[in-house]
C-alpha cells in the first residue's frame, strides 16, 4: 500500500512473441528499420472505484468519454452515467419494448457530437440518447433494424455495425439506419461458420480511423480503413480454437479442441497510440478454473508483440487509466492507473 492509500498492483512479467518491434526508420526515407524493445509497465496503481453494493447487475460494456465514463448494465437493462469526478451523474433505461426501454442491451458508442448509441437488438434498433449536465442520459430515438448486430462504434459522426448481413461483417449505417457501404469478408468458407465469425468485437480507433475486427471465438484480428480499405489480418500465436461439428439435423456442436481446450474473447482495449490490447480467456474443460490471457497487437506492423498480465480490462484509455470490473461480492468497476514516472 502506498502511503497515499493507493494500492500498488503488480504487471512485471511480460512473455515476448517478438520481443523487438521494427520501427520505420524516416530520416532518409531509405525505408530501414530499426529495432527497439517492448518496454512493459512494471505497475500499475487502483486508484478508485466506480458504483458499490446496488448500483450494477452486471457490468458488460464500459466506454469512457469526454464527459466521463459510460458503464451498460446488461442485466438492469440500463445505462450509468460517471462523470470525471467518479460520481454517479444519471442513469437511464429499464426493461421492455418502448422508448426508454432495453431487452439485454449489447453495446454502446459515443459520436463526437455527444450522441449516445445503444445497440439493442431484441428490440429490433439502436438507441439514440442525448446525454447534458441538466438532464443527463435521456431518449432521443432510434434506428430501426431488421437483423441481429453483435456490436457498433463509432468513427467522429460515422457509425458502423458488426452483422453478418450479404457477405459482409460491418456496415456503415446513416442516421435513419440505411446501409451506405459493406466491407470486412468473414474467414470461414462454411456459411454457418461465417455467421460464428462475425460475432465479437468492433473497435474504431479515432486517431489512426481505422476499425479492427475481433471475432468471439476464432484466432484472427482484421483491420479496415474507414473507407472500406482492408488494412491487414493477424493470428494470435498458440491459440485453441473452439471446434464447431455439424451433426444430424442441422444443429451445430460446440467443443473444445483436441487438447481439451479453447480459447474465447474476454475484452478489446488500446494500450498507448500504436497498440492494441485483446483479452482472452482460456478454458479448459468445464471443471478447470478459467485463464486470462493478454494479447497486444501492433496496430501499425498488424501482428501481435507480446502478452502482458494484467486484470480483467473492460476499456482503457491510452494506458493512463484502466477499467476493471469486479463480480464478486457485488459488481463494481475498478480504476487503475499507471504511474506517472519522475
Amino acid at each position: 500500500m502506498r502511503p497515499d492509500g493507493r494500492q500498488w498492483v503488480s504487471i512485471t512479467k511480460i512473455r515476448p512473441l517478438a520481443l523487438v518491434v521494427a520501427l520505420c526508420a524516416c530520416s532518409g526515407g531509405s525505408g530501414e528499420t530499426s529495432q527497439q524493445e517492448v518496454a512493459p509497465p512494471d505497475s500499475i496503481v487502483k486508484v478508485g472505484i466506480l458504483g458499490g453494493s446496488e448500483t450494477f447487475g452486471s457490468i458488460h460494456r464500459v466506454l469512457p468519454f469526454a464527459d466521463g465514463v459510460l458503464v451498460l448494465d446488461r442485466m438492469n437493462n440500463r445505462i450509468h452515467h460517471f462523470g470525471l469526478d467518479g460520481e454517479e451523474a444519471s442513469r437511464f433505461g429499464e426493461g421492455g419494448q418502448g422508448p426508454g426501454e432495453f431487452q439485454s442491451p449489447q453495446a454502446v458508442a459515443v459520436s463526437q457530437d455527444g450522441a449516445v448509441y445503444v445497440l439493442d437488438s431484441s428490440n429490433g434498433r439502436i438507441a439514440v440518447l442525448g446525454i447534458d449536465s441538466g438532464e443527463g442520459l435521456h431518449w432521443l430515438g432510434a434506428i430501426r433494424l431488421e437483423y441481429h448486430a453483435e456490436d457498433l462504434c463509432v468513427l467522429g459522426s460515422r457509425l458502423f455495425l458488426l452483422s453478418h448481413q450479404q457477405g459482409r461483417m460491418i456496415h456503415e449505417l446513416s442516421p435513419s439506419g440505411e446501409i451506405l457501404q459493406s466491407f470486412g469478408e468473414a474467414v470461414p468458407e462454411n456459411p454457418v461458420l461465417k455467421e460464428f465469425y462475425a460475432a465479437g468485437r468492433l473497435y474504431c480507433e479515432p486517431e489512426r480511423r481505422i476499425i479492427v475486427h475481433v471475432p468471439a471465438t476464432f484466432p484472427q484480428v482484421q483491420a479496415f480503413g474507414a473507407d472500406s480499405e482492408g488494412l491487414w489480418r493477424a493470428e494470435l500465436p498458440e491459440y485453441h480454437q473452439t471446434h464447431y461439428q455439424f451433426v444430424a439435423g442441422g444443429a451445430i456442436r460446440v467443443d473444445l479442441d483436441d487438447e481439451g481446450m479453447a480459447h474465447s474473447l474476454r475484452g478489446v482495449g488500446i494500450l498507448g497510440r500504436d497498440t492494441l490490447l485483446v483479452q482472452l480467456t482460456l478454458s479448459r474443460g468445464r471443471s478447470a478454473p478459467r485463464s486470462l490471457e493478454s494479447y497486444l497487437v501492433s496496430l501499425v506492423q498488424g501482428k501481435p508483440i507480446g502478452t502482458l498480465e494484467l486484470p480483467p480490462v473492460a476499456a482503457s484509455e491510452r494506458y493512463t487509466r484502466l477499467y476493471s470490473p469486479v463480480e464478486v461480492p457485488f459488481p463494481v468497476l475498478e480504476i487503475y492507473e499507471r504511474p506517472r514516472r519522475k
